[in-house]
């Protein structure tokens, strides 16, 4: 799980030198190291350009020849990884077919809005007030189609200095657990990620086949766990996951050929053509179906499970 700069923390300061910032946030990212984060730190393409002080930017605070020089050596090669956080926010918005935008009061928070989607953490320059919290507030305007638009109050994992992420260990952990790389290397974690989830052999050969780079990869993974921990919830009545789904057309099914690649094969070796499909993309799908079985979880409600049945480009 790579870390992600909140470029709208890098702002002149009052009271707090610039060096001693430098020195808080490498020691920030040593500390998240030590939890198993990657050793980048993401950040947007103006992040260096940005004033840290009233003479200095960060890029050239970053490069001037005084005290913590490990510690800026440390920051250099954090902040040189790729790709830009741009560059994830326009591959998701592809793969998602919709716009998003994320705003911290009447601020654009660019890192902000990636550390959400990626189930990320956000990391702030000491001294942002605004930012000494594990809970960074944001709203998020998604433009799902022509005049659809939905707006949602979030909150962002964000850490500051060595204490905050001692303070978060427990989520950081778990975030970093979660974080899984391919297809295959989800399909070995299954029981771990998708514990109410059930999967038809073409499913399975899908998800496995998954290499990770694609601009897809994480939004199905993303919509996996989202239906997992709803399902693991779930006591009857609605079945209403927070994804973006819709029924087939009566027409498609009952189409033969149509119909037909939309068939698959239940856990009970019955086939069945399968209605409910999760949108990721005007080209992505992934087809499911959910019930309730006959057992019950440990806090003693009725388990649900959900089957996948398909996970592809959009069927004809």
């Amino acid at each position: 799980m790579e870390p992600i700069l909140n470029e709208i923390s890098v702002v002149p300061i009052d009271g707090v030198s610039t060096d001693d910032r430098l020195r808080e946030l490498a020691e920030t990212l040593k500390a998240l190291r030590l939890l198993g984060a990657s050793r980048a730190l993401l950040r947007t393409k103006d992040a260096l350009e940005r004033p840290i002080c009233q003479h200095e930017t960060f890029r050239t605070s970053l490069f001037a020849n005084r005290g913590h020089r490990e510690a800026r050596q440390l920051l250099i090669s954090a902040l040189s990884w790729p790709p830009f956080v741009e560059d994830l926010q326009a591959r998701s918005e592809s793969a998602n077919g919709c716009l998003v935008e994320v705003r911290h009061g009447d601020r654009h928070a660019t890192g902000l809005g990636m550390a959400l989607l990626l189930r990320s953490i956000s990391v702030s320059l000491l001294g942002a007030h605004d930012f000494h919290t594990a809970s960074v507030p944001v709203s998020v305007t998604e433009l799902i189609e022509i005049e659809q638009i939905q707006i949602s109050n979030q909150s962002v994992l964000n850490v500051w200095n060595c204490n905050s992420v001692e303070g978060a260990r427990v989520e950081i952990l778990e975030r970093i657990a979660r974080a899984v790389v391919s297809g295959e290397h989800a399909w070995a974690r299954r029981t771990e990620l998708f514990s109410h989830l059930e999967w038809s052999r073409e499913s399975e050969a899908h998800l496995r086949s998954l290499l990770g780079s694609e601009l897809v990869f994480f939004c199905v993974i993303d919509r996996l766990v989202k239906v997992n921990s709803y399902t693991a919830t779930w006591s009857g009545g609605p079945f209403e996951p927070p994804v973006r789904f819709s029924p087939e057309a009566e027409g498609t099914l009952q189409h033969g050929r149509r119909g037909a690649e939309r068939e698959c094969t239940l856990p009970s070796g019955q086939t069945k053509r399968l209605s409910l499909h999760i949108k990721l993309t005007d080209y992505w799908r992934i087809y499911f179906e959910f019930r309730q079985v006959n057992e019950l979880s440990s806090d003693g409600l009725p388990r649900g499970r959900a089957f996948i049945g398909y996970i592809g480009k959009h069927l004809p």
